[in-house]
C-alpha cells in the first residue's frame, strides 16, 4: 500500500514522561540506505493535537520525504 513503515522510538524524560519518535523508514533498499546517510536533511513533524501518523496530511508528508530521499520522523505527544 503505502511505501513506507514507520519505526517507533521512545524517549523516557527525566520526570518519566514519554515522547515517541516515529521515524519514516522507506520499503525500497536502495531509497533506505540513501535516507539513512549522515547528510540527508530530516523532516521533523509535529502532528496537530488530535494527529495521528495515518492522517491524510501525515502520510502525504511522509511520501513526499521518501520520494525526495529526506528522512522524516513524527515527534508525537507527551504521554
Amino acid at each position: 500500500m503505502w511505501t513506507f513503515n514507520y519505526k517507533r522510538e521512545i524517549l523516557t524524560l527525566s520526570d518519566k514522561g514519554q515522547i515517541s519518535l516515529d521515524w519514516v523508514e522507506p520499503k525500497n533498499p536502495i531509497i533506505a540506505s540513501k535516507v539513512q546517510e549522515h547528510s540527508t536533511p530530516i523532516i521533523i513533524v509535529v502532528p496537530g493535537l488530535t494527529g495521528h501518523n495515518d492522517d491524510l496530511y501525515m502520510v502525504s508528508t511522509a511520501l513526499e520525504s521518501v520520494s525526495h530521499e529526506y528522512q522524516m520522523v513524527i515527534a508525537n505527544h507527551r504521554g
